[in-house]
């Protein structure tokens, strides 16, 4: 169980330069810091953060967050931090503790698999994986891209119906040449493919993004008319079309 409270205005001008973990040390001083988590609004502000960061030069005071997390949430997130596979041999209920997976996918991506489907839908557990397949390298895959195909499985299927999990993938890529976004775009459901919004969004990150649109987006002279004056680059991934379409993309 986690206990939360408010901190009051605990941010005065004369404390911006404070480091989160200072903050944790000063206030209740008999709970160990590693059980206390600080939130501003939604966003949970990390230790080696300066209060600074997070208020502008006028605001004079602000309001925090303190959620008190258990002994054996601290625990087992030491655990798992040293060795992300000891997830499979925590009790029921870390194993079903958002926080503790994160933390056991942040150091072993392949613990994704064992994770229970309800977190594996969730969009920040699923981006995470995400995360660590493009930036650590694994053992037990001949290639990145192997391992990153292997996380787009082992998220939840409801994912890839969804723009919000789809379009963070590609922003995590950040490389339009990369070949992975259009692995992800294949992972894609073919419904949200068939909505011009979806698509649309999806071009800010790659022009191939219009070769997984679906057949009557494709032949939609309007929309790929659209999307070529906003990234001339689509030009080249769609089918030329009548002399009229010729003329009119250029």
């Amino acid at each position: 169980a986690q206990e939360s409270r408010g901190l009051g205005d605990v941010y005065k001008r004369q404390n911006r330069n404070l480091l989160v973990g200072q903050l944790k040390q000063i206030i209740l001083v008999n709970v160990p810091s590693s059980e206390k988590r600080i939130f501003h609004i939604s966003t949970e502000m990390k230790n080696t953060e300066r209060l600074s960061a997070y208020f502008h030069e006028s605001v004079t005071a602000a309001d925090l967050t303190l959620i008190h997390r258990s002994p054996e949430t601290s625990a087992w997130l030491r655990q798992v931090r040293s060795d992300g596979m000891k997830l499979l041999t925590a009790p029921e209920e870390m194993r079903h503790n958002r926080e503790v997976v994160l933390a056991a996918i942040s150091q072993c991506v392949r613990v994704l698999e064992f994770v229970p489907m309800e977190l594996r839908a969730d969009a920040a557990v699923a981006l995470e994986a995400v995360k660590e397949a493009l930036t650590r390298k694994q053992q037990h895959y001949r290639t990145d891209f192997e391992l990153f195909r292997w996380v787009l499985q082992h998220v939840a299927p409801s994912l890839h119906n969804g723009t919000y999990f789809i379009l963070n993938a590609l922003e995590a890529i950040n490389d339009r040449q990369d070949p992975r976004v259009d692995m992800v775009m294949s992972f894609a459901a073919d419904d949200l493919c068939a909505h011009c919004t979806f698509i649309d969004a999806a071009l800010s990150y790659t022009p191939r993004a219009v070769l997984h649109a679906s057949d009557e987006l494709r032949c939609d002279q309007e929309f790929l008319l659209t999307a070529i004056a906003r990234n001339f680059e689509v030009l080249d991934h769609v089918p030329w079309g009548s002399k009229e379409f010729r003329r009119r993309a250029w």
